[in-house]
């Protein structure tokens, strides 16, 4: 559950400095979900650590680390450069490759390592008022071949054509047809009901509040604990049929139930849940 927060915290953060531009931020979700942890010993995130760290101190702009996102699965480092107008903000993803040029023992009984570094982008580096990037002399040892270096170029290339297509316009992207719209439609937040479902459930220990005629939320609460007698306790059948039903959709109504947080396993959950949604209906 930790791990889950400071993911959503992780997409807070790539959406607020993403200025929410969907437009840029979905085509980096499309691909496989980063692994569930991040390990500091691992070469690699050492690697992206430095690389971002001397992007900050080079002033090339913000880096964002994928990993620590649920959002972004594209890449190993976002990097946001910022200028005076809304045109002068740039993101640009990095692929960061590191191999390990030499491991040196020392007195204490640590090892001293030197790590090469590669960056590479599907475009020209952008930067603001930055000076170039530090040159380091080529390590002796030749950088073996990454296989998945061309697998990861791909997938950043297909993810800039996503987020560079015009915008109403219909077009070809990866051999599908794709049309990106711009709609006037003004978004709003549900942070009102949600926080009224939640002091009704830590009062009566449950509280539903729907979304649009579209999405059903029940809120279940108890001090020391969620039990089966919790869950309970309300209608939440008829909750979901006065709300979310619709008598035109008539058979068609259907229901994919869901908890908050998801699951971090990467295995087939929403099919179990599917499968079990649509199985006969049980008791409890």
């Amino acid at each position: 559950m930790a791990r889950w927060y400071s993911r959503r915290l992780g997409d807070a953060l790539a959406w607020l400095l993403f200025l929410y531009e969907r437009k840029t931020l979905f085509p980096f979700a499309r691909n496989n979900r980063t692994p569930v942890s991040v390990n500091s010993d691992d070469d690699g995130t050492r690697g992206v650590e430095m690389t971002a760290q001397n992007l900050i101190d080079q002033k090339w702009g913000l880096p964002i680390m994928p990993d620590i996102t649920d959002c972004l699965r594209i890449g190993d480092i976002s990097l946001l450069s910022f200028g005076d107008s809304a045109e002068e903000h740039h993101v640009q993803t990095i692929e960061v490759t590191t191999t390990r040029t030499s491991t040196k023992p020392q007195p204490d009984g640590s090892d001293l390592i030197t790590l090469q570094v590669r960056m590479i982008a599907t475009e020209p580096f952008y930067q603001l008022d930055a000076a170039p990037p530090e040159l380091l002399p080529a390590a002796p040892k030749k950088l073996r071949d990454d296989r998945r270096l061309d697998k990861q170029v791909e997938q950043m290339t297909r993810a800039m054509a996503y987020r560079d297509v015009e915008n109403d316009v219909l077009a070809e992207v990866d051999g599908h047809p794709h049309m990106s719209l711009l709609t006037g439609i003004e978004d709003l937040h549900h942070w009102a009901d949600l926080r009224r479902a939640i002091r009704q459930a830590r009062k009566e220990g449950y509280a539903y509040f729907w979304v649009d005629d579209f999405i059903g939320y029940s809120v279940h609460y108890g001090a020391t604990g969620i039990t089966t007698q919790d869950l309970q306790r309300g209608d939440l059948t008829g909750d979901i049929v006065r709300t979310i039903f619709s008598d035109e959709l008539g058979d068609k109504n259907s229901i994919t139930p869901s908890h908050l947080p998801a699951k971090e396993d990467d295995g087939d959950t929403l099919e179990a849940t599917l499968e079990r949604s649509t199985s006969a209906p049980r008791e409890g």
